[in-house]
């Protein structure tokens, strides 16, 4: 990222307006902690966990996936051993 000029200069902004959320009292930590959150999204199309789930997508497509590597059945079987109900 540091090679981005363009890519630093947005988290930079980012990571101000945070602590201006933050500085601005118990409304603006709680719009920091969305501001975060939405970041993280963004952020995500670039990651290897993201790369990864899409080529499972794509297995998932071309039929080569037994019902139990299906993507949402692996997903979901995280998510609720991770104390988040899926349904």
């Amino acid at each position: 990222m540091c090679q981005d000029a363009a890519a630093v200069e947005c988290l930079a902004r980012l990571l101000f307006r945070i602590k201006r959320a933050i500085d601005s009292g118990p409304e603006g930590a709680a719009e920091a902690s969305r501001a975060l959150l939405s970041s993280i999204a963004l952020l995500y199309p670039y990651t290897d966990a993201h790369k990864a789930a899409l080529r499972l997508y794509v297995l998932s497509l071309e039929g080569n996936l037994k019902p139990h590597d299906e993507p949402l059945n692996l997903i979901n079987a995280a998510l609720e051993r991770g104390g988040i109900p899926t349904r």
